[in-house]
């Protein structure tokens, strides 16, 4: 169902041109109802035709903008859903020795694949605590991403340490991303930023040809004629620095520091990233000058942050007590006056009421919109 119809509605408003002039000049809040947000903010995607990031409090908020924000955009604008891309937040909480999970990685590394390629107008949903938790820097991601094209010649051994020190792992059959193999002169790879795999066939050095393939089949589909392969993960184990904590020889994190001084790639890497990359970096980073910002509720994200710094020192007080860190190992998060910071530098469009933290110019859409009336479980 596409509810972009309604979207006029918000066209017939007064100030409704007032605030599409303001976009990108200085910081604006409409003080909505929480209904109005989500379609409101996709009628000025949809007009407007520009990369945009929404940001909420809580998760559940920011899987149901993920869920129906596809609704609400037009069809007929040059804007498809693939181009959504919805930032989650890690499974385990800060100093927590333990797997990201698959899916946590992928989509991850598919929204910042998106940001830093050529992709018309990405949208990028996130959570404040995927906000809160720190990523690879933009300037490791783009060192460490490699174009392929037909006709260019490869040397193997190079490229497989390439994908290795990307985060790459080999198999013996590529099923899922972050995965390659190869059969003679035949290479599968499957970067984070496609839906299915591509296969390389080579004829010596030089690719012959490029094409998806299904994983299920193994049947090969498209050809294409280049591809970037991004980063697989978002700690990379090739860096050139050695790792060193107080840690029994026999435990899972001892190691896992042996692997990360091999440069393997293995399921707890992200725990290592602030070590690896000491460069403190966010989703801020990745995104485009021309991008919009809505924040769905400044006081909740503001609330949700203070409440994990807090969390986080407490976490980092029991790492250091039980030897799982050293006393000065980074910090894996960002604070509240980092987000706050980086907020007060982009044109944000604060969907909800006004802040006294960022200066805003007030326009006051709310009194537009009243609740619905409400039947107490009677029709």
């Amino acid at each position: 169902m596409n509810l972009s119809s309604l979207l006029s509605t918000f066209h017939a408003l007064p100030e409704y041109a007032d605030v599409t002039q303001r976009i990108g000049r200085e910081s604006i809040s409409l003080n909505l109802p929480r209904a109005a947000r989500l379609p409101f903010a996709a009628s000025l995607i949809a007009d407007l035709n520009r990369p945009a990031l929404l940001i909420a409090a809580h998760t559940d908020r920011a899987l149901l903008f993920n869920e129906e924000l596809p609704a609400w955009l037009p069809s007929n604008v040059q804007l498809p859903t693939s181009n959504i891309q919805y930032f989650p937040e890690p499974n385990p909480l800060p100093y927590e020795h333990a797997p990201w999970g698959p899916r946590t990685i992928h989509q991850r590394l598919a929204t910042l694949s998106a940001l830093t390629s050529n992709l018309q107008s990405p949208i990028s949903i996130s959570s404040a605590r995927a906000l809160f938790t720190r990523t690879l820097p933009k300037r490791d991601f783009l060192a460490a991403s490699r174009p392929l094209k037909v006709g260019s010649s490869v040397r193997l051994e190079k490229l497989f340490e390439a994908w290795s020190g990307a985060g790459y792992t080999s198999e013996s059959i590529v099923v899922e991303p972050g995965q390659f193999s190869r059969r003679g002169g035949i290479i599968d790879i499957w970067t984070h930023a496609e839906a299915t795999p591509v296969r390389i066939e080579l004829f010596g050095d030089e690719i012959e040809s490029l094409k998806r393939f299904d994983p299920n089949t193994q049947r090969s589909g498209e050809a294409i004629d280049s591809i970037t392969i991004y980063p697989a993960r978002e700690a990379l184990p090739k860096n050139g620095t050695l790792i060193t904590v107080d840690a029994d020889s026999e435990s899972d994190l001892a190691a896992d520091i042996e692997r990360l001084n091999s440069g393997s790639a293995f399921a707890t890497l992200e725990f290592f990233l602030p070590l690896l990359h000491p460069t403190q970096a966010s989703l801020f980073d990745y995104l485009p000058e021309n991008i919009l910002v809505f924040v769905d509720d400044w006081d909740g994200l503001h609330d949700t942050i203070n409440e994990l710094e807090t969390q986080a020192l407490e976490l980092r007080a029991n790492a250091f007590d039980s030897g799982l860190i050293k006393r000065d190992f980074p910090a894996p998060h960002l604070s509240w006056s980092d987000i706050q910071d980086e907020l007060s530098h982009l044109p944000l469009i604060q969907l909800g009421r006004a802040t006294d933290e960022i200066d805003s110019v007030s326009i006051p859409l709310g009194e537009h919109f009243k609740p619905g009336p409400r039947f107490g479980g009677q029709i």
